[in-house]
Protein backbone atom coordinates (compact mmCIF):
# COMPACT_ATOMS: atom_id res chain seq x y z
CA UNK A 1 0.00 0.00 0.00
CA UNK A 2 2.69 2.48 1.19
CA UNK A 3 4.75 1.50 -2.42
CA UNK A 4 1.40 2.27 -4.48
CA UNK A 5 1.59 5.58 -2.56
CA UNK A 6 4.61 6.59 -3.16
CA UNK A 7 4.31 5.62 -6.84
CA UNK A 8 1.76 7.72 -7.30
CA UNK A 9 3.15 10.64 -5.77
CA UNK A 10 6.16 10.41 -8.20
CA UNK A 11 3.57 9.80 -11.31
CA UNK A 12 1.68 13.22 -9.83
CA UNK A 13 5.29 14.97 -9.45
CA UNK A 14 6.33 13.60 -13.15
CA UNK A 15 3.52 14.83 -14.66
CA UNK A 16 3.74 18.26 -12.67
CA UNK A 17 7.28 18.63 -13.80
CA UNK A 18 6.26 17.65 -17.78
CA UNK A 19 9.05 14.98 -17.20
CA UNK A 20 6.48 12.20 -18.39
CA UNK A 21 6.34 11.95 -22.21
CA UNK A 22 2.90 11.64 -23.83
CA UNK A 23 3.31 8.14 -24.91
CA UNK A 24 3.80 6.76 -21.39
CA UNK A 25 0.74 9.64 -19.96
CA UNK A 26 -1.21 7.42 -22.11
CA UNK A 27 -0.02 4.34 -20.68
CA UNK A 28 -0.70 5.53 -17.75
CA UNK A 29 -4.34 6.25 -18.82
CA UNK A 30 -4.88 3.23 -20.11
CA UNK A 31 -3.61 1.48 -17.03
CA UNK A 32 -5.92 3.02 -14.57
CA UNK A 33 -9.23 2.28 -17.03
Amino acid sequence: MINYIMFTLFKIKSHFLLKVTPNEIQKDKTKLT
